[in-house]
């Protein structure tokens, strides 16, 4: 049986989404880019059970941005461990904190909707350290990796097969977050240290 437009735009997603890991950590190894520790350690672990959920919902089509966003943030975590930033601020902590409540509390559902929602807010509050350091100091971010990211996502939208909520609110965080990340960095440099103080 012949593949569908969907499947193809999915599929079509996910390979873009595996190309922007490429410049990304090329980036990190010649220390241009500077990972955030926190971000990227929520995000592995994460990425795995979103994917899960995600898959429980009846997403096949959309999978595949999600599959690599289960893959990748690992290998990302581990080169930040030398080459990363955070970790110790009470900014950190408390997204980090945030992001743990969000995962305890897909733990106690029984809904795999409510499950998603509850692992699309542990990312985003995983996502926050990234976010602020893309607005205020966005040198320390990739500026290719990131623009690529959200042409993935953008396609991901073209391989939503029906109108679902359940299917259709993790490509629609996924573009909102990249595309914020790449407006973000395209911005001049803001001098101001962001950062709350542990």
């Amino acid at each position: 049986m012949p593949a569908t437009f969907h499947q193809i735009m999915g599929v079509a997603a996910g390979i873009v989404s595996f190309v922007a890991f490429v410049p990304y950590t090329l980036a990190i190894l010649k220390k241009e880019t500077v990972p955030n520790r926190v971000t990227w350690f929520i995000w592995t672990i994460n990425g795995w059970l979103a994917l899960a959920s995600y898959h429980e919902v009846g997403a096949d089509t959309t999978i595949w941005l999600a599959i690599s966003y289960a893959v990748f943030p690992a290998l990302i975590f581990v080169l930040s461990i030398k080459w990363g930033e955070g970790g110790w601020t009470r900014f950190d902590h408390v997204c980090l904190a945030t992001a743990i409540i969000g995962l305890i509390l897909w733990w106690f559902t029984a809904s795999a909707l409510t499950g998603l929602i509850c692992f699309l807010a542990a990312d985003f509050a995983a996502a926050l350290p990234t976010i602020c350091k893309s607005w205020y100091r966005p040198q320390t971010e990739d500026r290719l990796a990131w623009m690529i990211t959200a042409i993935g996502a953008v396609i991901n939208l073209l391989a939503i097969d029906r109108l679902n909520i359940g299917v259709m609110v993790h490509p629609l965080y996924m573009l909102v977050m990249n595309c914020l990340i790449v407006v973000f960095i395209w911005r001049p440099k803001v001098s101001y240290n962001w950062r709350l103080r542990s």
